[in-house]
């Protein structure tokens, strides 16, 4: 069962973008979670990722992977910042 499906939605387009959102979110999570520091201890907690202190350390490659969205997608993502 898809996130979309559990909380009922109906429109295609928009059960779409929000099962992808939550992809994306799964995805984020994970690599932060798989992340180690120079000892081979966990660099991140769920909580930190979900609170929003697990930063990128590479911020080109955050902009590269915005830049490959908007190729494949148009305007759609937003402006690059």
């Amino acid at each position: 069962m898809t996130p979309a499906r559990l909380l009922g939605l109906h429109d295609t387009w928009v059960a779409w973008q929000f099962n992808e959102a939550i992809y994306m979110l799964g995805a984020f999570v994970e690599t932060r979670l798989a992340e180690r520091d120079k000892r081979g201890r966990p660099r991140w907690t769920v909580e930190a990722v979900l609170a929003g202190r697990a930063k990128r350390s590479d911020r080109g490659r955050s902009k590269a992977s915005l830049m490959s969205l908007r190729a494949a997608f148009g305007n759609a993502v937003g402006p690059i910042r």
